[in-house]
């Protein structure tokens, strides 16, 4: 991610910075102070609301207010433990990971030098690694094709859609303009960060039930380069011996994590959109409840990637997997949170609104409507899916949540409710 930092100087303070969604992003190299405005605008907070929240929350402490100067530069500086925090509490700190962890340090240790780009030479950089790949071009890698590909969170999408780089704002989005749908090369189902919140590492210290468990050593690591192989064959369709053979190894755990964030088969067979695959794993014992090591199912991991829009086969996922769909994360998020997030990601709209339609019409015909038990879950922030839905600015998921009786009169932890983003609708008796 450093390639995205660069060093640059306003009203003669040198800063790192990045873009984030649109907004410059700084961090003051002598200090480490961060901008406290420019924060709550990647978190899609509108102006009046901003003045509010940097009234009750930031400037009763420590900080400094710019006023003057180069434009970009003003605003109100923190420092920087109190500029994560305030990260973490609106729920960017994962797109602001890059800039806060980048040590500029690192490159002295070998060189001497500070060796961060200035701004113009990240540009020209830029502008020579796209001459020389062209977007719908892609590099070669000694990996095989397939898993290579599906180690990278968008590899049929072109790099503008990362979200720790993309350049459109939260808000905003177009909805009513949806593009066509493509079929497309299996995008990946595991990357360390989707819409802005990434991984981490499992907490040791909590005992989460259905969390997947890990492999002993030996027979173990045969096993996972098995189940491993299970994806590598590029036919869709593919059905390995392993899951029809009646002789298949006895001592083969299903349910063994595969990769170095905690996912199963199971996981991987959703997200990928490989539904025999998923059957034959359901039918084999694999436990649908699972989870990765942030808590997340294989039904969350298949709202992530738009393998099953593509496919046309979330109904039929859902249908083999949807006791999990109660199931919150280690955020306490739910699947409706996480297709709300992924709402957000530049393109992703299409795919987010199908999910959304197919999951309240299995809960309206198979759970008896009964939405209420789940669609006002709120997150470790306070956050319900209706309420991050506005935060990204997505119309279509907010009119289905309050279609199914959402309720738009939650505030999350720091007092903001779906109606202080912006969305007329939620505005609206209905």
């Amino acid at each position: 991610m450093t390639a995205n930092i660069y060093s640059a100087v306003y009203s003669g303070v040198p800063v790192y910075e990045m873009m984030c969604r649109g907004i410059a992003v700084m961090r003051r190299r002598a200090d480490s102070y961060l901008n406290a405005t420019q924060i709550l605008k990647v978190a899609g907070i509108e102006k009046g609301k901003r003045t509010k929240i940097l009234e009750r929350e930031v400037l009763i402490g420590e900080h400094e207010k710019v006023q003057g100067g180069y434009g970009k530069y003003q605003g109100t500086w923190i420092p920087f433990e109190k500029g994560k925090e305030l990260a973490e509490r609106y729920q960017v700190e994962p797109y602001l990971r890059p800039l806060m962890e980048y040590d500029p340090h690192a490159a002295a240790r070998s060189g001497g030098v500070d060796r961060t780009p200035t701004k113009e030479q990240a540009m020209a950089a830029q502008r020579k690694q796209q001459q020389q790949h062209p977007p719908g071009t892609t590099t070669s890698s000694p990996l095989n094709s397939t898993m290579h590909g599906a180690m990278s969170m968008m590899a049929s999408t072109a790099a503008s859609t990362s979200p720790m780089t993309s350049s459109s704002p939260l808000r905003g989005y177009n909805q009513s303009q949806e593009p066509p749908r493509k079929k497309m090369k299996a995008s990946s189902p595991f990357s360390s960060s989707v819409n802005g919140y990434a991984y981490s590492p499992p907490d040791n210290s909590m005992a989460h039930i259905g969390e997947a468990s890990n492999a002993t050593e030996g027979s173990g690591e045969r096993h996972r380069a098995v189940l491993m192989a299970i994806f590598l064959n590029e036919d869709p369709n593919h059905i390995p011996d392993l899951l029809t053979n009646p002789n298949s190894p006895a001592d083969l755990d299903i349910e063994l994590v595969i990769d170095d964030q905690g996912h199963t088969a199971l996981h991987w067979a959703a997200a990928l959109a490989r539904i025999n695959i998923l059957q034959l794993l359901v039918n084999k014992g694999a436990n649908v409840r699972k989870t990765n090591f942030t808590g997340e199912t294989a039904l969350m991991r298949a709202v992530l990637v738009t393998n099953n829009y593509d496919n046309e086969s979330f109904p039929q996922l859902l249908e083999i997997i949807a006791d999990s769909i109660q199931i919150c994360d280690r955020k306490n998020r739910t699947v409706f949170h996480h297709i709300a997030l992924t709402a957000g990601i530049k393109g992703r709209a299409p795919a987010s609104r199908y999910y959304m339609e197919c999951l309240l019409e299995f809960i309206a015909r198979h759970r008896g409507g009964d939405f209420a038990s789940i669609v006002d879950v709120q997150d470790n922030n306070g956050d319900t899916a209706l309420n991050i839905a506005a935060r990204v600015g997505n119309k279509s998921i907010v009119d289905q949540l309050l279609d199914v009786g959402a309720n738009r009169y939650i505030e999350n932890k720091v007092g903001l409710k779906p109606e202080d983003f912006g969305i007329e609708d939620v505005k609206v008796n209905r």
